[in-house]
């Protein structure tokens, strides 16, 4: 299993994803790889989706 680590970025970086965030309604992260999204069957996604509930989280399933 990988770690993966969020993007060191300059001042500049930063404001022009708040740029784009704000002018599209959405919410980036910026990864030093691309992580890959895990396959997962509909019995692992129910059991991420219950956790998910639990917790009061948000999960995403990486590689």
């Amino acid at each position: 299993m990988s770690i993966h680590e969020f993007a060191h970025l300059e001042h500049q970086a930063i404001e022009d994803l708040k740029n784009l965030e704000r002018k599209h309604g959405i919410i980036l992260l910026a990864y030093r790889e691309s992580p890959e999204p895990a396959p997962l069957s509909k019995d692992q996604i129910a059991e991420l989706q219950t956790l998910e509930k639990k917790l009061g989280f948000t999960l995403i399933a990486y590689r």
